[in-house]
């Protein structure tokens, strides 16, 4: 089953990257921040300048994707969480199901309907990643 891809602005599918799924499969926590344009056009377009690291996974040694090389999620701007977020809850679709979809929609429209929602962003930013490491 393949993923969803991304559609930019201006028309480019952006596949979501392989790599992003093989960190859930060796148990990682997916940073949403890989979502955003800027991190799926360079997961696609510049596979080569990628890091990866070497951990222990069920018996085997494998190698992830390091994700020291993007930003911090804190350093998101509203305009690309938002549209991280559309990227994830498509992805979240064919990864988990409808009923997991549904529950993280409910969520992000939660937020995404708070007064004054730029400048409360840095609010709204942290407790999102509290609710979502949770």
């Amino acid at each position: 089953d393949e993923d969803p891809p991304v559609i930019t602005l201006d028309t480019t599918t952006l596949p979501v990257s392989n790599l992003i799924d093989n960190l859930v499969d060796s148990g990682f926590h997916v940073q949403l921040l890989l979502f955003s344009y800027a991190s799926l056009y360079k997961l696609q377009n510049q596979p080569l300048s990628l890091k990866m690291v070497k951990v222990h996974h069920k018996g085997q040694n494998i190698y992830i994707l390091d994700i020291s090389q993007f930003p911090p999620n804190s350093e998101m701007i509203p305009v690309d969480w938002y549209s991280a977020w559309e990227h994830l809850l498509e992805w979240i679709g064919t990864w988990e199901g409808c009923i997991k979809k549904c529950m993280w929609a409910c969520h992000f429209c939660f937020l995404t309907c708070k007064d004054n929602f730029v400048e409360n962003f840095p609010a709204i930013l942290c407790f999102n990643f509290e609710i979502c490491s949770s």
